[in-house]
């Protein structure tokens, strides 16, 4: 996740990368860059539970997804070679296209669980709110929280003067990309039925 600060007033900018365990910040002022990574003392754990449950939980199916989809090109790497069928395993070919099948869904599942973090950002922000300012009314609380930051995915404001964009990442991208990738093979492999039995095709 990258979050982007600029003041209007003097040429700084301040580009904070959020990882599921560290964050990353970059100082940009007057050309002078300076860079720091931390990881998350618990307090921090604490004030992005939500956003750090959303950040796990995609990692953990985007891993999955990678490994699977790993999985399933050696699969049509031996098919292409005609060595699919030396694997001593009962229905290969089936096992094969069902890998590759439920490697687009993990990582399908990953990309829109992580779409679901400016909700998360929303939820960290309410219960940092009832913590810390228990007397205010609901009303205000809410209000406090119902900021663009909040509600969108990607997007950007204007503050006091200075203008702050947000948005995912590279990585993202390339869980996007794969994604579709992953899911044009699984429509090829089923439309053309690129496993296919050799026995069976050879009689």
């Amino acid at each position: 996740m990258k979050i982007e600060t600029t003041s209007n007033g003097m040429t700084t900018t301040t580009t904070t990368y959020l990882k599921y365990n560290q964050a990353k910040v970059i100082l940009n002022m007057e050309g002078n860059e300076q860079s720091i990574v931390q990881d998350y003392t618990s307090e921090v754990k604490s004030t992005m539970k939500h956003q750090l449950e959303i950040f796990n939980a995609s990692l953990a199916f985007d891993i999955i997804g990678w490994v699977t989809l790993m999985v399933a090109a050696i699969l049509i790497t031996l098919q292409m070679v005609g060595k699919l069928s030396l694997i001593p395993i009962p229905k290969i070919s089936m096992i094969a296209k069902c890998v590759l099948i439920a490697s687009t869904v993990f990582l399908m599942i990953s990309m829109f669980v992580f779409c679901g973090l400016s909700n998360a950002r929303k939820n960290d922000c309410k219960d940092q709110m009832g913590a810390a300012a228990a007397g205010s009314s609901t009303a205000e609380q809410i209000d406090a929280c119902d900021s663009d930051y909040f509600k969108s995915f990607i997007g950007d404001v204007e503050i006091s003067g200075q203008s702050m964009k947000w948005g995912p990442h590279l990585s993202f991208g390339a869980v996007v990309v794969s994604s579709g990738l992953s899911l044009i093979a699984c429509i090829i492999t089923i439309v053309c039925g690129v496993f296919v039995n050799e026995e069976t095709a050879g009689k």
